[in-house]
């Protein structure tokens, strides 16, 4: 499923957050084109990090907080970035 995306984790996380829009209307919402989002729900790109607090801004509800959403996107890009160096393994092993 995952073998043409380096993102796997972001990908996974942005198109759960995004249910309920389009891409067009997250375009819009983040003044971004529909291009660079689809490239995010594909993992093939990631948001710089004023566009992903943005993002959280908007995704946020009465269930989780920007900042609870952050950490979270924070999270799984860090360990997408560690899979995509080969550094997972040693990270796992503690030998960071």
């Amino acid at each position: 499923m995952f073998e043409n995306t380096e993102y796997p984790n972001f990908m996974v996380w942005i198109i759960r957050r995004k249910n309920t829009l389009s891409q067009f209307e997250l375009s819009e919402a983040v003044k971004k084109s529909e291009a660079l989002i689809s490239l995010w729900c594909n993992g093939k790109n990631i948001p710089r990090l004023d566009t992903l607090v943005l993002l959280c801004n908007l995704f946020a509800d009465d269930t989780i907080t920007a900042e609870e959403l952050l950490t979270e996107a924070v999270q799984k890009i860090r360990l997408d970035i560690m899979l995509k160096n080969g550094v997972y393994d040693d990270y796992i092993k503690g030998d960071q």
